[in-house]
């Protein structure tokens, strides 16, 4: 595709590790189970009757018929997580159920397989005895992501504030775990807009089927992708021992000139597009650094169009936009990682980006706009697509990653994030992601069938944004 296709301003996920013991079927501690019965399914780890603490291993087994997927449900609630590939473990990355979650007392697994003979099950119950938890170095400030886009016009540091009121930093309650922010833990907190699943018959958009046909305009002209190696977000991870350098702020409507302390690893570079993205997640203190057209120069020293960082157990949202996309949404906000691939599924909304962004500013969550369409069927940064969760996916013949980020977009949906050419998701960048289920593209394919099946959730209305610098105990912006 070429370059100027995708042309934006502008990690992680909910997971609940499992590492993998080698167990038995409930009520039959001592033999292995025999997987040459038909239709068949056990439970491989935890053992039955097992007290456990902290992190342990969940992962089914099933023969004898042809999986479609594997749901898995804890105390009858849920699905919790679904996997539709091998291993069949709870929450991808390496499959553990991090029993922190879950009140000290007695709790059943059960795991439900769809197959073609039918559906099968199989579960175990266990008693949590976790420790007393103990509060360790929580941040004293929480505050709610921004996004950093490249305003149309001129900003200043007044705080103006919106009509709307931008979603609230969640209570210290969250899916956010400082020891593990981006593995064990949701990135953003759990009543994040991308974490939050669409309810049952959501209200729809009284302008959907407009807006819709100009998607599939879009993908009709260059496509429905994931940009994988160009024109998305290297993803970087840093610690305590991470030295920490300046970044100068270059934009010539920057309101800062410089941003200080921000924990920089030293094989960090930026996606190779003039967009120049790049994200830093640091695990010691939960705080995540997002960059627009980052160089380091010759002499190692640190520049970027923009730059701004947020608490990764907040919304994903800079409450008063200035964030490295074009719509306010943290740079980690709806991506597509590796493990989530891996595992069959994506338990949070995504980000796209298309050409028919509308002028007038965004609609909530996003907290500003770079769209300049005043098309009847243009769609405001910000609104919320699903793909209609009753239509049939199989019909579509489907690679297994392609039908993985289409359920994900039946339950979760996709969230307008930026302008840009196509109809673009975006993956980790393969730089740090390492290799996609694809192969060694620039960009991966789905079908544009898909898109006529879209609809548009009801949207807010649209506002003026506010264009101010919110503090964080992330860094400085001065």
């Amino acid at each position: 595709m070429p370059q100027t296709v995708l042309r934006h301003k502008h990690v992680l996920i909910p997971v609940l590790v499992l590492a993998i013991l080698a167990l038995t079927i409930a009520g039959s501690a001592a033999a292995a189970p025999q997987h040459n019965q038909a239709l068949s399914m056990w439970t491989a780890s935890p053992v039955a009757g097992a007290t456990v603490a902290g992190p342990v291993t969940w992962e089914v087994g099933a023969s004898g018929a042809r999986i479609d997927s594997i749901a898995f449900y804890i105390d009858g609630t849920g699905p919790r997580w679904t996997v539709d590939i091998q291993p069949y473990v709870f929450n991808g990355r390496g499959g553990t159920l991090d029993t922190g979650t879950l009140a000290n007392g007695v709790h059943t697994l059960k795991a439900v397989a769809a197959t073609n003979k039918g559906e099968i099950s199989t579960s175990v119950t266990l008693t949590v005895a976790n420790a007393p938890a103990v509060v360790t170095t929580t941040p004293t400030t929480s505050t709610t992501p921004t996004t950093s886009t490249t305003p149309t016009t001129s900003t200043t540091t007044t705080t103006t504030t919106p009509t709307p009121t931008p979603t609230p930093v969640a209570s210290p309650t969250t899916g956010f775990s400082i020891s593990d922010p981006f593995g064990a833990k949701a990135l953003y907190t759990l009543t994040s807009p991308w974490n939050s699943a669409i309810a049952s018959n959501p209200a729809i958009d009284p302008n959907s089927a407009a807006m819709v046909q100009t998607v599939v305009q879009a993908g009709a002209a260059q496509g429905f992708l994931v940009a994988a190696r160009r024109w998305t977000v290297p993803v970087y991870y840093a610690d305590a021992t991470t030295p920490k350098v300046s970044v100068a702020m270059t934009a010539s409507w920057a309101p800062a000139t410089t941003m200080t302390g921000v924990p920089m690893p030293a094989n960090a570079a930026p996606d190779p597009s003039t967009d120049g993205h790049m994200a830093v997640l640091d695990k010691s203190t939960g705080c995540e650094y997002d960059f627009w057209k980052a160089t380091r120069s010759s002499t190692g020293a640190w520049s970027a169009g923009w730059g701004n960082s947020l608490m990764a157990s907040g919304t994903g949202v800079y409450p008063n936009g200035l964030s490295a996309r074009g719509s306010g949404f943290g740079l980690g906000a709806g991506l597509v990682s590796k493990p989530e691939l891996t595992a069959g599924a994506i338990n949070h909304a995504l980000v796209f980006s298309f050409p028919t962004t509308k002028a007038g500013g965004p609609v909530l969550p996003a907290t500003e706009s770079d769209g300049q369409s005043s098309a009847a069927g243009a769609i405001p940064e910000g609104a919320h697509l699903q793909l209609d969760p009753s239509l049939d996916l199989s019909t579509f013949g489907l690679l297994g990653w392609q039908l993985t980020i289409a359920r994900t977009l039946q339950r979760y949906g996709m969230i307008l994030g930026d302008s840009g050419g196509g109809v673009s998701l975006y993956a980790e960048n393969a730089s740090t992601a390492g290799a996609y289920p694809w192969g060694a593209v620039d960009y991966a394919y789905l079908p544009t069938s898909l898109l006529s099946h879209l609809r548009v959730l009801t949207t807010g209305p649209q506002y003026k944004p506010s264009f101010a610098i919110a503090p964080t105990s992330c860094s400085t912006l001065r």
